[in-house]
């Protein structure tokens, strides 16, 4: 199978090729200067919401569930991309392990320093998005990722918001909240999404939650810490025979 690689006109500057046999060594080969450009989905670049991708069958991936993606065919970028998605709202979906989670946070650090608006969009239970799909299908995946879909709905952004806000994933929620296009709904959420917020998943097993659920302002803003917070508030309930 073989991959365009096209710099930022959109001229072809090299042919990444993957050999479909199970045993293919090596599995890749590029003819062309593949550090000069990157496999685009269909409008990607011209897209103000893309992904970024390590390899082309993620960002097809991410492409079937309606998310504008490009793949970097590694974990480096053409000297020119920073500066094309300037300004856009970027999901870094680089892969789930060591030198894709390097990578993201360098491109963010760079991308953030350009006014780009970034989130890193991490597949879970699987290497990368391609491997997701495989494992989930189409149609779950779709669902998993709708609200990070170019063309999801304003009302529908704002449930998932909500939700994400619910189940301690700040960063999601500000992130989906951020592409919502009609602008009065856009800031009432994301004034909602600054206020405390309950968790009510597994309320029997973990216990309620008190009325109010502070998040202080030294706790780390990621899932894993918001959660541990959220879950040290908890009071116990009493054992139901």
């Amino acid at each position: 199978m073989l991959f365009p690689i096209i710099d930022r006109a959109g001229a072809l500057v090299a042919l990444n090729g993957r050999f479909v046999e199970a045993e293919a060594n090596p599995k890749t080969q590029t003819a062309g200067k593949k550090s000069n450009g990157v496999l685009a989905t269909p409008g990607a670049l011209e897209s103000n919401l893309i992904a970024v991708c390590e390899a082309p069958f993620d960002a097809l991936a991410l492409w079937l569930c309606g998310i504008p993606s490009v793949a970097l065919v590694g974990t480096n970028w053409p000297e020119w991309l920073p500066s094309a998605l300037a300004f856009r709202s970027v999901l870094i979906a680089t892969d789930a392990d060591k030198s894709g989670d390097d990578a993201a946070a360098k491109l963010e650090a760079t991308l953030l320093a350009r006014g780009t608006r970034t989130f890193r969009l991490r597949p879970r239970g699987a290497k990368d998005w391609n491997e997701a799909l495989e494992l989930r299908g189409a149609d779950v995946l779709r669902a998993h990722l709708a609200a990070f879909a170019s063309a999801a709905e304003d009302q529908k952004r704002e449930v998932a918001a909500l939700e994400m806000a619910r189940q301690g994933r700040a960063q999601a929620a500000q992130f989906v909240a951020s592409l919502i296009c009609e602008t009065l709904r856009r800031e009432r959420l994301k004034i909602r999404l600054l206020k405390p917020v309950a968790s009510v998943s597994s309320m029997a097993t973990w216990g309620a939650l008190p009325d109010v659920v502070v998040i202080p302002a030294d706790i780390p803003n990621d899932e894993e810490s918001i959660r541990a917070c959220i879950d040290a508030q908890r009071v116990p309930v009493a054992d139901v025979a």
